[in-house]
């Protein structure tokens, strides 16, 4: 993946095209920080025993007691880069600017390390060629996974580690899971020393793997960016498990 500075939905990161391009393998640069907290997540993280956990995606219902969350989880914010909005329980995340990828972080103080995010997204207007991920462990704009799907039926795991990033897995999902317009996205963080990284779209696992070299933990995050011009997804039965 290439790295250079790119002009659109992505975060003036590095990167070529859309695909494995500029929404992905764009370097991190500070955007700004989500100020305005609405809500609150609840309960406790409970650590429990973690056997079954390192070894995939399975056992953690059986090894791990997960919190449920009242409020909202992300603030209403509107940056030049790009802005989030509710309607009811719906969330509304927008990229504004080319080629220059929209972060948005969690109201989440506490380092998580064992995660699944999971939300139904639905493309709402704006360029039909885009990507959208949910970041995980997110310890500053240098130090985050990204695991993202794109339009096309691609998909990429990503690692970015003092501001350099490296593409874990990536690739195109020939039973075509990955729609352009909707698509129901769960991604897993679990583990460390391995860290496993899990990405599905519409119940099929696009990528699985050991990451050997992990990132501890951190805060979690939805990412959208588009190449061509500003772009608008909805987000539905958004739900953060952390065990």
């Amino acid at each position: 993946m290439a790295e250079h500075e790119p002009p659109d939905g992505s975060d003036s990161e590095p990167g070529g095209g859309f695909g494995i391009g500029s929404f992905l393998s764009t370097a991190p640069r500070a955007i700004g920080s989500i100020t305005a907290l609405i809500g609150a997540v609840t309960g406790l993280l409970i650590a429990l025993n973690k056997v079954g956990i390192l070894g995939g995606d399975g056992g953690t219902d059986t090894t791990t007691t997960t919190t449920e969350m009242t409020g909202r989880l992300f603030s209403e914010v509107t940056q030049p880069m790009g802005q989030v909005y509710f309607d009811g329980k719906t969330m509304y995340v927008k990229a504004a600017i080319a080629r220059h990828p929209f972060k948005a972080l969690a109201n989440q103080k506490d380092a998580l390390q064992d995660v699944k995010v999971s939300a139904r997204v639905k493309w709402v207007s704006g360029s039909n060629g885009y990507g959208v991920g949910f970041i995980c462990r997110y310890e500053s704009n240098a130090n985050y996974y990204l695991l993202a799907v794109l339009t096309g039926g691609r998909y990429n795991i990503v690692r970015y580690r003092d501001g350099k990033l490296i593409s874990l897995s990536h690739g195109i999902q020939e039973n075509s899971a990955v729609d352009d317009d909707v698509n129901d996205i769960t991604a897993r963080c679990v583990g460390d020393n391995p860290t496993r990284l899990t990405l599905q779209a519409n119940g099929v696992t696009l990528a699985a793997l050991d990451d050997p070299d992990g990132i501890e933990s951190g805060n979690v995050g939805v990412r959208l960016g588009s190449n061509e011009s500003f772009v608008t997804l909805r987000f539905d039965d958004f739900v953060l498990k952390y065990f």
